[in-house]
């Protein structure tokens, strides 16, 4: 801003009026799906284009008389809209249509900023919620602007080009691939807006789980965001060089290494450093969290799947301080960020004690229902079970079962796995039990 002036450009938005009463209703879809009434800077500009799009949602002729006869009274001058039809050039309304948008988004920026300038000053907020509620604007803006209402038609030819290519490629995984075959041959892949709950009691591998998961996304190509409120991220990426090398654990924190080791270990950490894999720890407060994930994504637009362990120890104030209802919060902005984010979101849960008390300690659904609004909020929730864990005599050692208790868009049932205890990682199991 110059003096006071806020970014604008009044002969784009004179062109762009002007053309529609040339015209006439033909090129209102095209400007219409670019601009709205807000986006011009002069009130009298928003209220002439507001006429056009009445007329236009009601099948009425639009021109330079119809438009002024729906204007009288609001002060638009029947003179200045003559003058924008002499110098219109309608084959360019929508390239004069794409420069009013862009100053509309510049203003929108500065006034995102002042926003969250007065809010620091004024002390109503704390910096986390500032930070995040920003975060969402700049997102906003920069994809252009919200998505409107898309026919059905177009949609329908997105999915056909996701058939094909999964099609061509002979692969199921149209969502996020997990590296798993036989969950990703199951779900297709972790769907972009979801979000999928991870369950378990503890010593059942939730962290080693979604390590594996983001790993094998990563390996792929796709970003994601691994943020641990309980495991040290040194320990998050020294598991990962475990889980590659296939050295134990143990050895590797211990340094209790073999020489001819040590090249593998140079070369898998040279691959683990290249992935677009990203990683927050030692945060617990869900606003800063979420105010932190927009802004890699601003960074990154990359990013396709984020990743929190876990749930149960995330802090996110809410009116009488009840912990259900801060995992009702936490859960259900989750689901939203996913959406706005437009990633694969995984929330790691604890199940309660009555697992325990079971003979039968397999986790059932209803064990998260006491959880705030988890099952509620997830487009799926995936239980994790290992009886070896309970029973030494287990019958298959080393044998995990992956229960897909809720999945809104396809099968439900178990998978088994395999993990391996020396380097907490989780495999697929292809034998037969």
């Amino acid at each position: 801003m110059i003096n006071g002036v806020m970014p604008q450009n009044l002969e784009a938005e004179a062109a762009v009026i002007g053309a529609i009463l040339q015209a006439g209703a033909e090129i209102v879809p095209d400007v219409a799906a670019i601009l709205t009434p807000s986006d011009f800077y002069l009130r009298s500009n928003q209220r002439a284009f507001a006429a056009i799009l009445d007329l236009w949602n009601r099948s009425q002729p639009i021109d330079l008389i119809t438009v002024t006869e729906s204007l009288q009274g609001q002060e638009v001058s029947s003179a200045d809209l003559a003058g924008m039809v002499e110098h219109a050039l309608p084959f360019n309304a929508t390239s004069h249509a794409l420069i009013v948008r862009e100053t509309a988004q510049k203003r929108q920026l500065i006034t995102a900023l002042r926003r969250a300038e007065s809010d620091l000053y004024e002390g109503a907020f704390d910096s986390a919620t500032i930070a995040g509620g920003l975060g969402a604007s700049l997102i906003e803006l920069q994809s252009g602007r919200a998505d409107g209402f898309a026919h059905v038609q177009s949609v329908i030819v997105d999915v056909l080009k996701e058939i094909e290519i999964a099609h061509a490629g002979n692969n199921p995984v149209t969502g996020v691939p997990t590296g798993l075959s036989m969950l990703d041959s199951r779900t297709g892949g972790i769907s972009l807006g979801d979000l999928i709950i991870v369950a378990g009691r503890p010593g059942m591998g939730k962290t080693s789980f979604a390590e594996t998961i983001g790993y094998g996304a990563a390996l792929r190509g796709r970003g994601v965001a691994f943020v641990t409120a309980e495991t040290p991220k040194l320990r998050i990426v020294q598991r990962l060089l475990s889980a590659t090398t296939g050295i134990e654990n143990r050895n590797l924190r211990r340094g209790i290494i073999r020489d001819d080791e040590f090249s593998t270990i140079v070369y898998q950490a040279g691959k683990i450093g290249a992935l677009p894999f990203w990683l927050l720890d030692k945060e617990r407060n869900w606003d800063r969290i979420k105010a932190r994930l927009r802004s890699l994504k601003l960074k990154e637009p990359g990013l396709q799947l984020v990743i929190v362990d876990y749930v149960g120890l995330l802090s996110a104030p809410v009116p009488g301080k009840e912990r259900y209802l801060e995992v009702g919060r936490i859960s259900a902005e989750a689901k939203t960020l996913a959406i706005e984010l437009n990633v694969g979101f995984i929330l790691c849960a604890q199940l309660n004690r009555e697992v325990e008390a079971r003979s039968d300690k397999r986790p059932k659904l209803s064990d998260l229902r006491e959880s705030g609004n988890l099952e509620q909020d997830a487009d799926a929730v995936w239980l994790l079970f290992r009886e070896g864990y309970y029973n030494d005599a287990a019958k298959v050692e080393g044998i995990a079962e992956l229960d897909i208790a809720k999945n809104r868009d396809g099968a439900t049932g178990v998978i088994n796995l395999r993990f391996d205890e020396k380097t907490t990682s989780f495999h697929d199991c292809h034998d037969s039990l």
